[in-house]
């Protein structure tokens, strides 16, 4: 054996080694990995432990199969090898055709029985070795779904959060946006309706919630809390079965003043679809950008045991009553109706506002007698001549004339 043949010897052993050790203790990161993430109140590491065990899952169930497959596979030509023999057979002296063929029928009966209980028997030797480590991924599967539906809450407060729309005056409600985030929730606004009416308001109770609620907004003295929690999806786009997708609902929507009491609130009786996340190969948190359509007002998804569950649309706007009254789902829906929607869907639309620094006040407005810069300006935005500059060329225009 050469010097040279022995380095090399050596280095291949080595190498071995340290791909054996790379992968033990890869597991054994993943394994303390999912203890402490099961136990963790962070979403983005329960949804990764949650997504590693599905992962081990999805191996020791492979692995399961292939050698089950295998086995069966043995036992398969183990029967045809039999089968051949019995075909082949050749009757006895004794036998007729009849008795042969009963015999042969009979034995290939026997054959087929005997294969089928060998088949059950090495099933269960088999899911016996692997009962252990699918229990234990299972109960893992089982906390970190409990760790993801703990509600996580979300305070906000100022005007970036909080936009209060124009008021209907007739309907009794004031439309306001929700602006919100986290650490895992991206940059999310949603719309609320503080309904003043209730169900078994007075007319002087109404009065007096509008007029507190507008001093609330001149003072911008209140702020939103939203309770959310995740649920992972398994009818997911993906073709994997074990590959879901996580969402993220809201639960609850208050809104409260600047010392914590609450004004308005709304538990909701169906959760609310924020967003939709992904777990990908690198246990990276991904927030799908083509997930389930937000037009639509109901979505269903898959849980962890198989039910169909419904989740509303994030642009459905929610109905927020006053602490002291009662809800119903027939109340909403009646209040909701009434509401003329293009009104609402104005008081909802952004506006854009142009905005120019003017400098000095103007003098007057009177068009006889400005004479600076900052009263012009104002003229020329208020007043339209019969003519006017083109914006390009300065050459005349028509202005509110039609002709000359």
């Amino acid at each position: 054996m050469t010097i040279q043949f022995r380095k090399r010897l050596v280095f291949i052993i080595l190498l071995t080694l340290l791909m054996m050790v790379d992968a033990f203790a890869s597991g054994s990161n993943e394994q303390g990995y999912i203890e402490i993430a099961s136990q963790s109140d962070d979403k983005k590491a329960v949804m990764k432990a949650h997504s590693l065990v599905l992962r081990q899952l999805d191996k020791v169930i492979q692995s399961f199969t292939n050698e089950a497959n295998e086995r069966k596979n043995q036992l398969l030509r183990l029967y045809n090898a039999q089968k051949e023999v019995i075909a082949s057979s050749q009757p006895n002296i004794w036998e007729t055709d009849s008795q042969f063929n009963e015999r042969k029928e009979e034995e290939l009966m026997k054959l087929t029985s005997r294969i089928n209980d060998d088949y059950i028997s090495i099933i269960n030797e088999i899911s016996s070795s692997y009962d252990e480590k699918i229990g234990t991924l299972l109960e893992q599967l089982k906390a970190t779904t409990l760790q993801l539906e703990k509600p996580t809450s979300i305070q906000t407060v100022g005007q970036e959060a909080l936009e209060y729309k124009p008021y209907l005056r007739n309907d009794r409600i004031w439309p306001i946006t929700v602006t919100f985030s986290d650490t895992l929730i991206p940059t999310t606004t949603i719309t609320a309706l503080i309904d003043f009416a209730g169900i078994k308001r007075t007319e002087q109770t109404i009065r007096t919630a509008i007029m507190e609620f507008d001093t609330y907004v001149k003072e911008d003295s209140l702020r939103a809390k939203i309770e959310y929690h995740i649920v992972p999806d398994y009818q997911a786009d993906s073709s994997e079965l074990l590959e879901p997708q996580f969402l993220a609902v809201m639960d609850a929507l208050s809104i409260l003043d600047d010392s914590g009491r609450l004004l308005y609130s709304r538990t909701l009786q169906t959760p609310m679809l924020m967003h939709t996340f992904r777990v990908d190969a690198k246990n990276s948190i991904l927030l799908n950008q083509n997930g389930k359509n937000s037009a639509t007002k109901l979505h269903t998804y898959t849980d962890a045991y198989g039910n169909n569950q419904e989740v509303i649309s994030s642009q459905s706007p929610i109905l927020l009553i006053h602490s002291s009254e009662e809800f119903s789902s027939d109340y909403e829906q009646s209040r909701l109706s009434a509401i003329n929607q293009k009104t609402l869907f104005t008081a909802n639309s952004k506006q854009t506002v142009f905005r120019i620094s003017n400098g000095a006040e103007p003098e007057s407005l009177d068009p006889a007698l400005i004479q600076g810069v900052p009263e012009h300006r104002i003229f020329e935005a208020l007043f339209e001549g019969l003519v006017a500059n083109d914006p390009e060329t300065a050459l005349a225009v028509p202005g509110v004339a039609e002709s000359w």
